[in-house]
């Protein structure tokens, strides 16, 4: 009876021994491979954060290629940067003309559907196995190209595979140690069998120095054999997964810029001294490790902790002056569950120069008032005075240009004065009151050139509280140029009310813009082509900064030949 209630307890820790084997194998599997996925994820988004879509540059395809080769050198990473039609543009190993169309390969399958995609398979290129990583390089939901990074991975997967076949091969031995043990020596099998299983236990703890002790005369030599063989080749493959991860430490470590990345548990995964020196307070370098509340910027510090409570997942933005510098601070959810990365970009040199363009401009077209004002005033004189036709048409000639440079003047003193405002001035204004009383203007002058005119106000409260100036300068310069490039069709005015927002949408049939100019139209003094019929430039710059002093936002949609429609959705205060 005893003995059958001792081969019950041997074979129940047999069964328990194989489970530790095979689950402990297949976890240190997965784990291996998610130490690469993660060291080779922060790789990628290192260098798309350095290069952005500059990567893609025709231009600098030289410059990056030398980069990209440099990178490979040192970190033994296959680089590639492919567009979305599969062309491979640069590669770090090898010629981009000698090679294929990728398009259809798995991970940049993945990335052209905007995710990150890992993929573990054969490099026919390079007749090897490769874990690949692919990243999509894009701007504003736009998808420019991929950024695809592989590495080697035979060593690990043939390590693994060895490791397989050395935890099935301890397995066997022990299985059959099991039963001779139970036939001859029940008692000294047992203790052994107890010692194994408690080593197998610490060795899924990630003791790693775990030993058995060996004896030739032990049953469970050969088990106790290899299981120390086993424990220190996995000690082995730790150590190298940490040197690895100690390589990617120092290379972040060297970017120029503060970097830092975030778990969900709050804690820091990396953290470099730029982060430390710019965001947290001052530490001793014997105090704790660096802890998510020693955050001192109060912007970082609330915008991680609502990322990683879901409060939010949209990437953050702000310009700050810190220490006397000016940086552009970006915040971004990397995962789910979230891993926050924030870097911060100096700014302060490009920052200074708009700040003096602004100066300049303001003290011109305040300059400017004076002299033209005594240009007209002469010119007007004499165009009373004069009888000779010659002179009348010059001097026509002179006011109509100094018309041209007061409306400019105006425009650049109008632009000056929104940039500078803070805080806008409300007062309680009848909506419908002023919006026909702007486009029965414009309508007048629409249909003078034969386009039809609509304007449609529905669902609007009769009074608002906004700044009737900053209304009246978005319809009037959006209408202005829907009237200035129209030439035949009509010109139609939407305004409507939903969840305590005010649309404003203002669409044409004119010319249209070109897709690639659509970013740059905000820009002061962008123009297209003068022949065209562009003004000074300054008309849509000055609709974005009065959108943006009412906290709303605008959005353009156009096609070159087909029109343009003009969306500003503006929050409404206090309505009755």
């Amino acid at each position: 009876m005893k003995k059958k209630y001792l081969y019950f307890t041997l074979c129940l820790v047999s069964i328990i021994f194989f489970a530790v084997l095979y689950f402990g194998e297949r976890s240190l599997e997965e784990e291996t491979l998610k130490l690469r996925e993660k060291e080779i994820l922060d790789f990628t988004y290192s260098l798309l954060t350095q290069s952005g879509l500059e990567i893609m540059r025709e231009d600098r395809k030289q410059e990056f290629s030398s980069l990209i080769k440099n990178l490979d050198e040192r970190t033994n990473k296959r680089i590639t940067v492919i567009d979305t039609s599969g062309k491979v543009i640069l590669d770090s190993r090898e010629d981009p003309l000698q090679m294929g169309n990728h398009r259809w390969r798995p991970e940049v399958q993945g990335a052209l559907k905007d995710s990150v995609s890992f993929r573990l398979r054969y490099s026919t290129t390079l007749s090897t196995t490769m874990l690949y990583c692919a990243v999509p390089i894009k701007s504003e939901d736009k998808i420019y190209g991929i950024l695809r990074v592989g590495e080697v991975q035979h060593d690990i997967l043939n390590s693994i595979s060895n490791l397989r076949m050395l935890l099935f091969s301890i397995a066997l031995i022990y299985f059959l140690t099991i039963i001779v043990t139970i036939l001859f020596f029940n008692r000294i099998q047992s203790k052994a069998v107890s010692d194994l299983v408690s080593a197998f236990k610490k060795i899924s703890l990630n003791e790693f120095d775990t030993r058995m002790l060996v004896s030739n005369d032990d049953l469970l030599y050969e088990a106790s054999t290899y299981f120390n063989i086993m424990a220190e080749r996995l000690k082995d493959t730790f150590n190298l997964l940490r040197e690895r991860e100690n390589e990617l430490t120092y290379l972040l470590a060297a970017l120029p810029f503060p970097i830092a990345l975030v778990d969900s548990e709050r804690r820091f995964l990396f953290a470099n001294s730029d982060f430390k020196d710019l965001f947290t307070k001052a530490r001793d370098k014997f105090e704790e490790p660096l802890s998510f509340e020693d955050i001192e910027d109060p912007f970082v510090f609330e915008n991680i902790r609502r990322m990683l409570t879901k409060e939010t997942d949209k990437a953050l933005q702000e310009v700050k002056k810190i220490k006397g510098r000016t940086y552009q601070i970006s915040i971004q959810n990397l995962a789910d569950p979230p891993n926050i990365l924030i870097f911060a970009m100096d700014i302060t040199d490009s920052y200074e120069r708009e700040n003096l363009k602004k100066e300049l401009i303001s003290y011109v077209s305040h300059d400017l008032r004076t002299p033209l004002t005594i240009i007209k005033g002469y010119a007007e004189t004499a165009l009373e005075e004069t009888k000779n036709k010659n002179i009348e048409l010059y001097l026509k000639r002179i006011l109509s240009g100094v018309e041209e440079l007061n409306h400019l003047v105006e425009k650049l003193n109008t632009l000056s004065r929104l940039e500078n405002v803070e805080e806008i001035s409300t007062e309680h204004v009848n909506l419908k009151e002023l919006i026909r009383g702007i486009a029965d203007t414009f309508e007048y002058s629409a249909k003078s050139k034969g386009l039809d005119f609509s304007l449609e106000i529905r669902n609007v409260p009769k009074i608002i509280e906004t700044d009737p100036e900053k209304i009246r300068i978005i319809l009037t310069n959006l209408l202005d140029n829907a009237v200035k490039f129209t030439e035949k069709g009509k010109i139609e005015v939407k305004i409507s009310q939903d969840r305590n927002i005010l649309y404003i949408v203002i669409s044409d049939t004119g010319q249209g813009i070109p897709e690639e100019f659509i970013p740059k139209i905000f820009e002061r003094f962008f123009t297209l082509d003068k022949s065209r019929g562009a003004g000074f430039g300054l008309g849509l710059a000055i609709v974005k900064h009065a959108v943006q002093l009412l906290n709303g936002s605008i959005e353009v949609k156009s096609k070159e030949g087909q029109g343009t429609v003009f969306t500003i959705s503006i929050p409404l205060l206090r309505q009755s």
